[in-house]
């Protein structure tokens, strides 16, 4: 069974291929190459949307306060984010310099109310670290 489905996924290279190359041929108009160049090789904007895919909110505390006089930051994030991804949404939504992450996961723990038992969520935070000179103002305090 390995073997079909082998050649199924050569024949769709070959269709993707075969497409990527009609789009960039010698006789279509050179505008139509630039423009076709320039959409294949730029990465994917971030929009608003994506901005908050990643971001949750702060997390507020008196060591994220400490570690803010500082210049770093923190951040709840999505459990599927990336330092990459919250990089560039951190960027767009402060409009900041970001030198440096640090990511690391909430463990779940175990809560008991009445005679439920549970376990609060699990999440990841970031640590961000903004270049120097620059703060977000979110976290300053009057």
């Amino acid at each position: 069974m390995g073997l079909f489905g082998k050649k199924t996924k050569e024949r769709e290279k070959n269709v993707v291929k075969e497409t990527i190359d009609e789009s960039v041929r010698d006789d279509a108009p050179q505008e139509a190459q630039e423009e076709k160049k320039e959409t294949a090789t730029s990465a994917p904007a971030t929009t608003a949307s994506s901005v908050l895919s990643v971001l949750v909110g702060p997390h507020v505390t008196e060591k994220s306060h400490a570690l803010a006089t500082q210049g770093q930051y923190v951040f709840v994030v999505q459990t599927s984010a990336t330092k990459r991804a919250v990089k560039r949404a951190i960027e767009q939504e402060y409009d900041v310099h970001v030198t440096a992450i640090q990511m690391t996961k909430i463990p779940k723990k175990r809560r008991t109310v009445k005679y439920n038992r549970g376990y609060q969520k699990v999440g990841k935070k970031a640590i961000v670290r903004v270049a120097d000179g620059e703060s977000i103002a979110l976290f300053e305090t009057a």
